[in-house]
């Protein structure tokens, strides 16, 4: 795969942007239009696979064998030898340094910037030093991302931080809410915020093989229906999806707070956004682009997975200006512990079998 040209894509550090929350929307609003039309897909006969069940699976249609050695940790086996293993999301496909960075943004944004690929402005900070942080944002002059250096699904991230006070509170939801592994940083990580696509990539060896866009809940107008009956249909969708209907999420209530005319007729092919949240346990849900994904940005995807000494195997957090635009993109992380269900379950788009991908690299990196 050819590698993105240096005028393209500068090393370090992204330059300031000056694009405000209404850029974003217009980012997301454009991706929605082209791709939010796709009908969510029927799950109402499928019950969520975890990961183990999954790379079981996955292992068995190989016709190679698993075994349980201890709590969460399998091997899996063929041919007389040990192809690899996993432990949760977490696979032999990753270094030891690739689990360390899975832990630590700031582990990785360092990894990062020494391979030369764009990434926000930003630092990390002990808890404790709260006022170093709003120091740093005072002179930052721009809307800012706090987070922890380690969190699962989302928790503690405050976007659209704009003064001194917001910015204490998302500390302290960062600090309050971050992820209780073993080896997390406990550090916390304030950002520049940067408009765009919130991409997740998941890179096995070389290959892009799942990539998805992260969006809040939303309907497109169809001139025919109110906004309310369209509305209503897709929370009852997310409702009854296996995985996103965990996470309780009031569509009416955000669209009548944000000033949505409920009850008149949609315009047709207008998103409505019915969230505010990419998160899944915030409203958020997931739009399967990996077909559409330009060679640019897969490339980035790849090369950032490769920065992480050992990484064969992670997702990629990527925030882009377009599907086909490497132009103004930043890395956001990249998680060797990633997981992988939510490419087998997107809200709209075809189910990617990332497991299938990651034991046939196990298979192909034993084979000799």
């Amino acid at each position: 795969m050819p590698r993105v040209s240096d005028t393209a894509r500068p090393p370090g550090p992204a330059p300031r942007s000056t694009a405000s929350s209404t850029d974003a929307f217009e980012a997301l609003r454009m991706f929605l239009a082209e791709h939010g039309g796709g009908a969510p897909v029927d799950y109402s006969e499928t019950r969520v696979q975890s990961a183990a069940t999954l790379f079981n699976r996955a292992a068995r249609r190989r016709k190679l064998g698993v075994s349980k050695v201890h709590r969460k940790h399998h091997i899996i086996t063929g041919g007389g030898r040990v192809v690899g293993g996993f432990a949760g999301h977490l696979t032999s496909l990753a270094s030891d340094e690739a689990d360390r960075a899975a832990l630590s943004i700031p582990r990785v944004r360092g990894l990062l910037t020494r391979a030369g690929l764009p990434i926000p402005d930003g630092r990390s900070f002990a808890p404790e030093d709260v006022e170093a942080g709003v120091a740093w944002f005072s002179e930052l002059g721009a809307e800012a991302v706090v987070k922890p250096a380690f969190s699962q699904d989302g928790a503690g991230v405050t976007r659209d931080v704009r003064d001194g006070e917001t910015f204490r509170t998302a500390w302290e939801s960062a600090v309050a809410r971050r992820g209780e592994a073993v080896g997390a940083d406990p550090a916390v990580v304030a950002e520049r915020q940067h408009s765009g696509l919130d991409l997740r990539v998941f890179v096995v060896g070389e290959d892009v093989v799942a990539a998805m866009a992260r969006v809040p809940l939303f309907c497109l107008g169809d001139g025919r229906r109110t906004v309310r009956e369209l509305a209503s249909e897709a929370a009852a969708r997310r409702e009854a999806h296996p995985r996103l209907g965990t996470h309780a999420h009031d569509a009416l209530a955000h669209a009548e707070a944000s000033g949505i005319p409920l009850d008149e007729i949609s315009e047709d092919g207008r998103p409505y956004l019915l969230g505010e949240d990419i998160a899944a346990p915030a409203g958020g849900v997931t739009v399967d682009v990996t077909g559409a994904l330009g060679e640019e940005l897969q490339t980035l995807a790849v090369d950032a997975a490769w920065a992480v000494p050992g990484c064969k195997a992670a997702g990629v957090d990527l925030l882009v200006q377009g599907l086909e635009c490497v132009g103004g993109a930043v890395v956001l992380d990249v998680d060797a512990r990633a997981g992988i269900a939510a490419h087998q379950y997107p809200w709209i788009g075809r189910r990617r079998a990332v497991a299938d991908a990651i034991v046939q690299q196990m298979a192909a990196t034993t084979r000799g």
